[in-house]
């Protein structure tokens, strides 16, 4: 039977749960209490506390702090005096921001054994707009963050996320880094990322999503012909424009080339173009998720989607297809892909109908027979999902994703389920999500 999903859950529509809610913590009274509204609504961290408390309290407290994150920094403060070693993986995690930074420095200056407890970190929104905005001074900020990284020494994953003019010399100094995430970034030049990415000697796996930057890079030649070079997978690229051919071309100068797991490009943006294929032609064998964006159509260019080749990618084993135009004229776009799949591994096809459409003739857009057969053959025994996205998305604030309800014609999702996709039905791999 088809399965409807929900987006926001990803639970089918038709199954219904009864799941009884989590047992309640119990309240916090006397000491606990007192502590627990203290470390919430501190401004500043406090410094003194009770030497000696019952294990019981001390769970009462934790407890209810789990979801805090500032508060257990705070808490953590006097860790070495009351908190048991059993919760130290509590802070094995820091998110810090411009906001609480200076916290958090103080707590490290306050006890030192806490420094060698970190081991992931997340840097979000050292960004000048946003620190203007709430009043904050990025450049104090930057002067926490650098007191911060001399004493952090532990540190092997490292996120960078909303960030922007982060001096790569700060970041560096956690040379023990194997896992690197930029996230959301915008860089003044190409080189603080590609300087960060080469001062990292034991740098494993590098992601880089959604990064831009004003200048572009003087000398490939002054990061490829380095002595020490880090030996680095890169686990997605999501990129656009200048920076996806900035960064196709610094990978394709490295030696040898990293392998690329996942991988987002867009199929009719000119300026990409010609360094997606180079970079497929090259790392494809590598990629194990392929997202191709399907958006911005030139006008008058019907069938040009099916020159697009993927059949490098001959390990694939999941195919995004994103933001499909619901008006191609070519209804053979489809299967013009799917043919060019060698990969006998490929366990994933989504479907992403996400532009503006009316009735569905979102639906009608492909040639679902030929697309039926073709699943059908011995080379897609591995596929345990096909995905149809119908959603219409209306845009994103702050990052998330908002969608609305798209009215979808039973009579034709029946057609599909009932009709040519039925045998893919039946081994059930066939998914709707319709909000």
């Amino acid at each position: 039977m088809i399965r409807r999903l929900n987006a926001r859950s990803g639970s089918c529509l038709r199954l219904t749960c009864n799941v009884s809610p989590p047992p309640a913590l119990p309240q916090p009274s006397g000491i606990a209490a007192e502590l627990v509204r203290d470390f919430r609504d501190a401004e500043d961290i406090p410094l003194t506390m009770p030497s000696q408390l019952g294990a019981e309290t001390i769970d009462i407290i934790i407890d209810h702090l789990h979801d805090d994150r500032l508060a257990l920094q705070a808490c953590s403060v006097i860790c070495k005096q009351w908190l048991p070693s059993s919760r130290y993986h509590l802070f094995s995690k820091v998110l810090l921001s411009p906001f609480n930074v200076d916290k958090f420095r103080k707590l490290i200056e306050t006890c030192h054994d806490i420094a060698s407890i970190p081991w992931h970190l997340t840097l979000s929104e050292f960004n000048a707009y946003i620190c203007w905005h709430e009043g904050i001074d990025i450049t104090a900020a930057n002067e926490h963050l650098r007191s911060v990284s001399v004493r952090l020494r532990g540190v092997t994953f490292l996120r960078v996320e909303r960030s922007e003019g982060l001096d790569s010399k700060i970041l560096s100094r956690w040379f023990k880094i194997q896992e690197l995430e930029m996230v959301n970034m915008s860089l003044s030049s190409m080189d603080d990322a590609f300087k960060l990415v080469h001062d990292l000697p034991e740098l494993q796996t590098l992601s880089m999503e959604n990064i831009s930057w004003n200048s572009c890079l003087i000398s490939r030649r002054d990061y490829t012909q380095r002595a020490q070079r880090p030996s680095f997978v890169l686990r997605n690229m999501r990129l656009e424009g200048a920076a996806f051919t900035d960064v196709t071309n610094w990978l394709l100068c490295l030696s040898p080339t990293p392998a690329v797991r996942t991988l987002h490009c867009d199929s009719y943006d000119p300026v990409t173009s010609l360094s997606r294929d180079v970079l497929l032609q090259s790392v494809g064998h590598s990629v194990h998720s392929l997202h191709l964006h399907l958006r911005n159509r030139p006008t008058g260019v019907e069938e040009a989607i099916h020159l697009i080749d993927i059949s490098p990618c001959t390990n694939l084993r999941a195919l995004y297809l994103m933001d499909i135009p619901t008006h191609m004229v070519y209804s053979g776009w489809l299967l013009d892909i799917l043919i060019q799949i060698v990969s006998t591994d490929l366990e994933e096809l989504v479907l992403d109908f996400s532009t503006p459409d009316s009735g569905s003739s979102w639906v009608r857009s492909f040639d679902r027979m030929g697309v039926a057969r073709l699943l059908g053959d011995t080379k897609f025994n591995k596929l345990r999902v096909l995905r149809i996205d119908c959603r219409l998305r209306v845009g994103f604030i702050r990052n998330l994703e908002y969608t609305v309800e798209r009215r979808v014609d039973p009579e034709v999702e029946k057609s599909i389920s009932e009709g040519a996709f039925s045998d893919l039905d039946s081994r059930g791999i066939l998914q709707f999500i319709h909000t």
